[in-house]
């Protein structure tokens, strides 16, 4: 499932349970400061809607 344009959601399902895997590529130093201020505020938005029951993973370049 692609959230946004740099955000990417997988839920593997087993037998016992799902394990939501985000992949995220942040914003450039370059980019504006709006695009880097969307960026994060869409992860956030991204995280807190994934359930906090079992293991959650996020991967990605941050850029930071």
């Amino acid at each position: 499932e692609t959230l946004e344009r740099m955000v990417i959601k997988v839920v593997v399902h087993s037998r016992q349970n799902s394990c939501p895997i985000i992949c995220a590529y942040a914003a450039t130093p370059a980019s504006s400061n709006e695009d880097r201020d969307r960026f994060y505020s869409d992860l956030d938005r991204h995280l807190k809607a994934t359930p906090q029951n079992g293991k959650r993973h996020l991967l990605g370049d941050f850029n930071t």
